[in-house]
């Protein structure tokens, strides 16, 4: 669960986010509001509430791998949901899925093959295209470790069929899982090496890694993002706070919007 820092209202938090992405990869899905919480915050704008500022999170837990195909880091995988896009994503409000690189639902070719189209212009954050190559290398990646394996033993292939489009090979006719699944796969470049992905991954989201640190984590926009939910501020800077202590005494001055 999340605390929000008192010294600035629910509704300033949520306008300055500017990202649907950001504000549930910051675990808002948690908190509750009240009426004394919508309030003008000391120091809050109009001009805050249209996004431009620095989101700041306190976390709870230290960095290690980055890598999407298999991490479990807490905060690794939190800022990865800013970064790296999914064929789908899922919304953790209410654990329904979304299109994030997918422009559609999967198409139905019969009732164990499917057909996703990419998004028409998408792009890593390097400037590179995402292509159905670099989809087939995720799921790859994903499918061999031992963190997802078990999450895709429903699945007998994923496969370009062309630059755009990946076809999909299930095991379970009529698969009801499908996107939830499909969701568990980031699509990194195919050409990133998996130590590469560990230390600093590349996606096509709202937001890039700018840095990574022991002591923070630092997310700025992706000026290649051509999807829904662009950006609207600055920078997301995560402080890597493991003492309790120091967690607290960073949202007590306001050092931190959000903590964990």
């Amino acid at each position: 669960m999340a605390i929000i820092n008192k010294g600035m209202s629910r509704r300033s938090f949520l306008g300055l986010t500017g990202s649907v992405a950001a504000v549930a990869g910051l675990g808002l899905t948690g908190c509750g509001g009240s009426s004394s919480d919508e309030g003008s915050a000391s120091g809050s704008t109009d001009s805050a509430n249209r996004g431009g500022g620095v989101i700041t999170a306190g976390s709870a837990y230290a960095p290690s791998s980055f890598d999407p195909a298999s991490t479990g880091s807490a905060v690794g995988l939190g800022a990865n949901w800013h970064v790296i896009e999914g064929l789908y994503g899922i919304d953790y409000h209410d654990y329904s899925t979304f299109n994030e690189l997918a422009t559609d639902d999967p198409k139905s070719v019969d009732d164990t093959t499917f057909e996703v189209t990419i998004r028409k212009g998408a792009k890593f954050s390097d400037g590179t295209e995402v292509t159905a190559d670099d989809v087939v290398a995720s799921y790859t990646a994903c499918a061999a470790s031992a963190t997802y394996a078990p999450f895709f033993q429903p699945f007998e292939s994923i496969e370009a069929k062309d630059a755009s489009t990946v076809t999909v090979k299930t095991k379970v006719p009529n698969f009801s899982l499908l996107k939830d699944r499909l969701a568990i796969i980031r699509v990194t470049p195919a050409t990133q090496a998996e130590e590469e992905r560990a230390k600093q991954p590349i996606g096509s989201g709202p937001w890039m890694y700018d840095s990574i640190s022991d002591t923070e984590i630092t997310l700025v926009p992706n000026p290649e993002y051509n999807g829904e939910y662009a950006a609207e501020d600055k920078k997301i800077q995560y402080s890597i706070l493991t003492d309790p202590t120091a967690r607290v005494t960073a949202q007590q001055e306001g050092s931190t919007l959000v903590m964990e």
